[in-house]
Order: structure tokens, then sequence, then C-alpha cells
């Protein structure tokens, strides 16, 4: 009917925008079935695969051929079937990534008869992926080796009493290069946050009226002309990273003192399921239409200066410690950033 070849077609136009390659192995003859469209992942002309578990088998990368046929051996015996990628390599020699997602099928007994699935093409992914774990590795080492140098040179200087003159530029190095050191700790974090698996945390005991007020004292320091307090009620302690929860109190109340006036209020309550963290100030309310996207990286409310990703790696960072974090703006009350940290249990 012309309704069935309509809808055949429109099914062999999606997987081939798609790059799936649908398969099917007979394992009791040992016959493999793969379409059209499997066969130009693997690089071969169309109608020319013979069919037989070895012809797959050659095509396997080597360095990942004893896992994959571990991996389907597995899916043999628990009746699951296997979800894993792969390497290829096409008679080209060109290699690609692979992911493989089947279905076992058992025939009246009980036993394992047929083999279903599809390939997907991810060779782009895993090359972004790549490219990721490159970004991060020049961030985290290739990057910061040659800043700590600057830092210590001119550290190094300042401490050996330079004339007058000399002060003052040894004295920019330094914070210069320390914003550098924040900007690539900020930028690591937002690579491990957007594209890695989230930004790591290694919980353990501590105190959340420690951290915040450590945290909350030194910015004091750094902001003398800013009124600074903190607020403690209840029981704060918990299993959290003590660093990345510095971290966000520092984003957080940094954030108040640069775009907020007046006096700068910490909150720490403890309650029943966890630590409330409250970070208010007065001055211009956030736009309602900004809200939405206040967490996103990259953006910056009004005419706020910087890369705009204090806020997101403070949302990334209270994620990862299963949390929430909310903003609540408005001209009679101000902006209030309130961070929920439920007790972890312990790791």
């Amino acid at each position: 009917m012309a309704g069935d070849t309509d809808a055949e077609e429109r099914l062999r136009l999606a997987i081939e925008a798609a790059r799936l390659g649908p398969w099917e192995w007979d394992i009791i003859t040992g016959k493999v079935h793969w379409s059209a469209a499997l066969e130009q992942i693997h690089g071969i002309p169309v109608g020319s695969f013979d069919g037989t578990f070895e012809s797959w088998k050659r095509d396997i990368h080597p360095d990942d051929l004893e896992r994959v046929l571990a991996t389907v051996s597995e899916g043999l015996e628990r009746k699951t079937g296997h979800n894993m990628e792969y390497r290829i390599v096409q008679p080209s020699g060109r290699i690609r990534w692979l992911e493989v997602r089947s279905r076992l099928l058992c025939d009246a007994d009980g036993k394992p008869a047929r083999m279903m699935g599809v390939c997907l093409d991810v060779t782009e992914r895993k090359q972004i992926e790549e490219a990721r774990d490159l970004f991060i590795g020049i961030l985290g080492h290739d990057l910061r080796n040659p800043l700590q140098a600057i830092q210590i040179a001119a550290a190094t200087m300042a401490k050996k009493g330079l004339p007058a003159e000399l002060q003052f530029p040894a004295s920019v190095v330094v914070e210069s290069a320390r914003r550098m050191d924040r900007i690539i700790s900020d930028l690591l974090d937002f690579a491990r946050g957007r594209f890695g698996r989230g930004i790591p945390v290694t919980p353990r005991e501590m105190s959340m009226e420690a951290v915040c007020k450590r945290v909350v004292d030194e910015l004091a320091v750094a902001n003398p002309k800013r009124e600074l307090s903190t607020e403690v009620r209840g029981d704060t302690v918990g299993q959290w990273d003590p660093e990345r929860v510095a971290q966000v109190v520092s984003n957080l109340v940094g954030n108040a003192i640069t775009h907020g006036t007046g006096a700068v209020h910490v909150a720490v309550v403890g309650e029943d399921d966890g630590v409330r963290l409250e970070v208010a100030n007065a001055g211009d309310p956030i736009a309602p239409e900004e809200l939405p996207r206040i967490f996103q990286p990259f953006t910056r409310a009004g005419d706020r200066k910087g890369l705009g990703l204090g806020l997101f790696i403070a949302s990334e960072i209270v994620r990862a410690h299963e949390g929430r974090i909310d903003v609540t703006s408005s001209r009679e009350k101000g902006t209030t950033f309130t961070v929920r940290w439920p007790k972890l249990p312990a790791r």
C-alpha cells in the first residue's frame, strides 16, 4: 500500500539523517545482517558485507576487540543484550567511533536466539570530547605552570626591596597574575561543568559556619569600606566539600559586594535536612527577564563586567552536592541568593 511505502521511506530517511545503522544477528545460524546504512558507516560498498561474525570482528580496532567480545559474551550470559562504544577501522584506514545498543531475543526454551540493535556513528562527539580534554589539560597544566613562575618571580622581587619606582609595577604584576589564575580556575571549572561530567567534589565532615565565616572575614579585609555580617543559627555540621563550599560563598558574597550597595548579610541556618545559606544585599534589582538565565554561563545581568562564570560555577558546585540555588530580587527587598545544602551521607 502507498501509505506503508511512504512510512518506510520516512523511516529510511530518518535513519540516514541520524546516521543509524540497524543490524541483526541470528545466533543459531551465525548469520549477521547489516543495513545499507551500517555498511556505509563501516566504509564498505552497499551490499558487500558477507554476513559473517568474523567479518564484523575484523573491522573492530585491535585495541578494543577483547573488550567488545567480552561485553557481547556478558550480554548473552545475562540475556540482556549490550550497550557500548568502540572503534572500527574502515578499509581506507580511517578510524570511526560507534555507539551500539542491542536487544536479545530468546526462543521458547529461554535460550538466546537473535540479537538486534543499532550502531550510531559518534566520531564527531568523540572528537569534541578529546578537544575538551585537551582544553582542560591546557588550562590545568600548560597555562598554570608559566603563570605560577610569573607569580613566584614577581613576589620574590617584591620581597627583595625594589627601588621605589619599581615597587608599583611589581605589585601590578603580582595582582594581575592572581587575577589570571582566578580566570583560569573559572574557565577550568566551566569546562568541567559544561563539557565534562560535572565539577568534582570531595565531601568530608565540615562546619558550614566555620567555612562561611572564614570567607566573609577574608572578603571584609579586602573590602574595608563595605559592611559584611554573618548570622548563624542551628547545627551547621555536615558532609560537604569545604573548598568548593568556600568557592560558592566567595562567588556569592563577591557578587553582592561588586554589584550591590550597602551592607551584605550572610545567614547560615541549620535545618532538619541540611543547611540553608542566604547572601543578601541592597541595590538595583536584577531585571525579571534576566532572572531565569542568571546561572547560565557567560551571562552578565545589566552592565556587569567579567566573564559571567561565577554564578554558573556556583550553581554547578551546588548541583554536585545535590543541592539547589535560587535568587529573588526586587527594589524593595534587594537581592538574595539562597543555597540549600542537603546533608550528604558519609562517603
